[in-house]
């Protein structure tokens, strides 16, 4: 079944910046964004890149890798 939207992108996709009603979204200072980290996903991940990510140490990975496999067959 397909999710179909039900919002009217064209007449979005029209609007300006001044058109849309931000009051209810408060501006970022700085500070909010201090802690801020870029990231960039690799081209390709596997599940040892996305694993090493989390800090799990060796053992934790080929546990993990085993019970994938496992759940795999």
């Amino acid at each position: 079944m397909k999710n179909i939207s039900q919002t009217d992108w064209e007449r979005v996709n029209k609007l300006s910046d001044d058109d849309i009603d931000f009051s209810d979204i408060p501006e970022t200072t700085e500070d909010f964004w201090k802690d801020a980290e870029w990231y960039l996903l690799p081209k390709q991940d596997s599940l040892i890149n996305v694993l090493r990510r989390y800090n799990l140490k060796h053992n934790d990975i080929k546990m993990l890798v085993r019970l994938v496999e496992r759940l795999a067959h």
